[in-house]
């Protein structure tokens, strides 16, 4: 097997965002969340095969830039979220 150049992704790529859950129990001002008509609550999660694919993916490439665990859910609303990450 070939091994690919990562140095591109790794010199553009710079954060990542992952957004685990669409569930949030917050109405911050500055949100699309806190008008439900706009952004409406939903029970929506993240599979634990996917956070693992994003994982094994980053460790391949190396990515050495900024990883976070946010979007517009709060992440500890995710019933499996410890286990995941």
């Amino acid at each position: 097997m070939q091994q690919k150049d990562n140095s591109i992704i790794n010199r553009t790529l710079k954060r990542i965002t992952v957004n685990p859950t669409e569930l949030c129990s917050r109405k911050c001002p500055f949100c699309p969340r806190h008008d439900s008509f706009v952004y409406p609550n939903r029970s929506l999660h993240m599979s634990a095969d996917t956070a693992s694919k994003i994982g094994t993916d980053m460790y391949d490439i190396n990515f050495t830039g900024e990883f976070y665990i946010s979007g517009f859910g709060e992440p500890l609303l995710h019933p499996d979220i410890f286990q995941m990450f």
